[in-house]
């Protein structure tokens, strides 16, 4: 941490999902670069104003204060006080059209789509930190693995290996997070449901699909992108099933960690 302040590297995160920290430090960490965290734009500007970052990537849709807001708050403060400007890159799992441009013009620098792969961290850093030296800057991209028929696994091992490095504790630890955050989402999804509420429904359906897509559980991810989608709509009679895909899928994930990672859970 220290030789991160000493050469003006160190990253901060914001983030409203333990799960997403987790995995973007980890990715950052892989990288060579040392990264702290805040869990929504209010602490991230807090967490900005002590002067230790060289770079912020932030999370858009957040309680309290969201990625636009804290983008916002952030450049009027750094004209108000003559402060020098701060890289912010947005990583958010809404592939919207107009997101981009919405990042852009709340003063934004970068937009990443997550799931982000190391090597696309990499080369944003290198854009905007141009003097730090990655550990992987020669990275490339994972090729994803051939999907021998059936239905496709729980977690996808090209997507979850690299978060890693293949470590089994490393594994562990992460989807032991991992699956206690998901079932946790899970319950406020089900309230949410009970309640009769779509919005809330939707937010929770996106919470999961974003983290999901960063450790690789793409079945999860797909089976909640299409519940979100119902919900945004309105549509009550898609809703009901398919918050019951959630649910099983959120079930088959977790004996697959029980079965493939034992100590995970």
């Amino acid at each position: 941490m220290e030789q991160a302040l000493a050469e003006n590297s160190l990253v901060l995160i914001v983030d409203d999902h333990p799960t997403n920290r987790l995995v973007v430090a980890r990715q950052l960490a892989l990288a060579g670069y040392a990264s702290e965290s805040a869990e929504d734009g209010r602490k991230g500007l807090e967490a900005w104003r002590t002067g230790r970052y060289a770079l912020v990537l932030s999370d858009v849709h957040m309680p309290v204060m969201d990625g636009y807001e804290f983008a916002r708050a952030l450049r009027e403060e750094e004209a108000r006080d003559g402060k020098p400007h701060t890289p912010v890159v947005a990583l958010t799992a809404a592939a919207l059209k107009g997101e981009a441009e919405r990042c852009l013009a709340a003063g934004m620098d970068a937009y990443l789509a997550k799931p982000v792969s190391i090597p696309e961290l990499v080369a944003t850093l290198q854009r905007w930190l141009p003097h730090t030296v990655p550990l992987l800057a020669d990275m490339k991209a994972p090729l994803p693995l051939p999907q021998l028929g059936g239905d496709p696994l729980p977690l996808d091992p090209a997507i979850l290996d690299p978060l890693t490095g293949g470590d089994p504790a490393e594994t562990r630890a992460l989807l032991s997070d991992y699956v206690a955050t998901t079932e946790a989402d899970l319950g406020e999804l089900r309230a949410a449901q009970a309640a009769g509420d779509l919005a809330a429904l939707a937010r929770q359906a996106h919470k999961i699909k974003g983290a999901a897509r960063l450790v690789g559980a793409l079945p999860l991810a797909e089976a909640a992108a299409a519940l979100e989608s119902s919900a945004k709509a309105g549509a009550w009679d898609q809703v009901l099933p398919q918050a019951t895909d959630v649910a099983t899928a959120v079930e088959r994930l977790r004996r697959h960690v029980a079965e493939r990672f034992p100590g995970a859970q």
